[in-house]
């Protein structure tokens, strides 16, 4: 690129980036200078995407078949195994809440109920980790008082005085 100008004299240069891309908020300062041979000056700006990606990696410890919620809708269940893996686009500092849904029939005793975590996307690409225990709570025992065996009394004769 030959820029017209004086030696010496610095020039702005707005750097414009293709759609989906975020162009650099300030431009590039130049100094012109003549060049001499075949040598030639560079300078760089990068153009980062709008979006980034985040893989969340989830592990479900105790917690097979789970539904993994976002924003209210079953995106993906953990397998037998309490695992899963999610895929999100999202622009730089969007925040986001996954959650467990526990409120299946056969999970009422699993604890904690409905847990969540929020996350941040961040300026580049990411991996990060949904890691939860779960417990389970013991059966409850039920008490079953012994069935009433009928008593074996036998009497006695007994004599008694003036008889």
């Amino acid at each position: 690129m030959k820029i017209p100008g004086i030696e010496g004299e610095t020039v702005d240069l707005t750097v414009k980036c293709p759609p989906d891309y975020v162009s650099p908020p300030k431009p590039i300062s130049v100094i012109l200078r003549r060049i001499a041979g075949t040598k030639l000056v560079e300078y760089d700006a990068t153009c980062p995407p709008t979006l980034r990606r985040m893989v969340v990696a989830i592990r479900a410890d105790n917690g097979p078949n789970l539904p993994v919620m976002y924003l209210g809708h079953e995106l993906i269940r953990t397998d037998t195994t309490g695992a899963a893996t999610l895929l999100f686009q999202l622009r730089p500092g969007e925040q986001f809440e996954l959650a467990f849904d526990t409120t299946e029939k056969g999970n009422e005793r699993i604890r904690p109920q409905n847990p969540a975590q929020n996350f941040v996307m961040r300026s580049s690409d990411d991996i990060v980790m949904l890691d939860q225990k779960f417990t389970q709570l013991p059966k409850p025992t039920r008490y079953v008082a012994p069935v009433a065996r009928p008593i074996n009394i036998r009497a006695r004769r007994t004599a008694y005085p003036g008889q």
